[in-house]
């Protein structure tokens, strides 16, 4: 049973009390470029259910810590904007050769 959680886009903390040996399920999304550790050690981070992430823990206190890296970030991320930065430079220069730069007269 968490005790304590704090959230971020690409990393979730939390302080489990665990009352025996078992497993800590999350029911979000299991991908394999999360990386976990339990006490700052390293954990593996298994499938449950064919979807969601689970973690083995032992008894007692722990501070989990689950980081996602996703596989090619952030050159993907540059790959998605790059038409939108295409199209914004294109259209400033076709503005620019329409007016000659200077503005109408109204």
């Amino acid at each position: 049973m968490p005790a304590s959680s704090s959230a971020r886009p690409n990393e979730l903390v939390l302080e489990v009390d665990a009352p025996t040996d078992g497993w800590l399920v999350l029911t979000d999304r299991w991908a394999r470029s999360w990386r976990a550790s339990v006490d700052g050690g390293p954990a593996q981070v298994w499938g449950a259910s064919f979807l969601w992430r689970a973690l083995h823990v032992q008894a007692g206190r722990h501070e989990v810590r689950l980081v996602v890296r996703p596989l090619g970030y952030p050159a993907l991320l540059l790959a998605s904007w790059s038409p939108l930065v295409a199209v914004a430079i294109g259209s400033a220069l076709a503005a620019v050769s329409r007016y000659g730069g200077a503005r109408p007269a109204r």
